[in-house]
């Protein structure tokens, strides 16, 4: 049925995966309106599924998206698409593969942009955190 077991499970986490984010909102909108120590309940059993689902974000985009990523732009340098880029240069004429400098200074660089990327929605969701709490604050005070 399934080529491997690999993709099999590969398969079945995301199915999981697709699911948490559902079951989160759900449990969360009952916290909203359920009455005392059971609001506490669905929104701790909330906070988890959405705490999964992010996890298994992160994990689908740098251990399936992103590396799926790099094995295309590196078969599109070796069937030397972008000619007159000079990616020539960087195929080694024996073998017809990148040459090490060029696989090093790529992976380099895609590690280098990727880390930057997420520095920099760290950053940004922390500030916009601190700002909505400072706007939420500010205003309640004022009231």
């Amino acid at each position: 049925m399934f080529a491997s077991e690999s993709e099999k499970q590969q398969r079945d986490i995301h199915a999981i995966g697709l699911t948490l984010k559902e079951r989160g909102v759900d449990l969360k909108d009952k916290a909203m309106v359920a009455p005392g120590p059971e609001k506490v309940s669905y929104a701790v059993m909330a906070f988890g599924y959405l705490t999964a689902f992010t996890a298994y974000r992160a994990y689908r985009g740098f251990f399936v998206i992103l590396p799926a990523v790099f094995v295309e732009v590196r078969a599109k340098l070796e069937r030397r698409e972008p000619n007159s880029l000079g990616v020539e240069d960087d195929i080694d004429p024996k073998t017809g593969k990148l040459k090490l400098r060029s696989t090093i200074l790529m992976n380099l660089g895609a590690a280098l942009f990727t880390t930057i990327i997420i520095f920099k929605s760290a950053v940004g969701a922390l500030v916009d955190k601190i700002t909505n709490n400072n706007n939420t604050s500010s205003s309640s005070s004022s009231s």
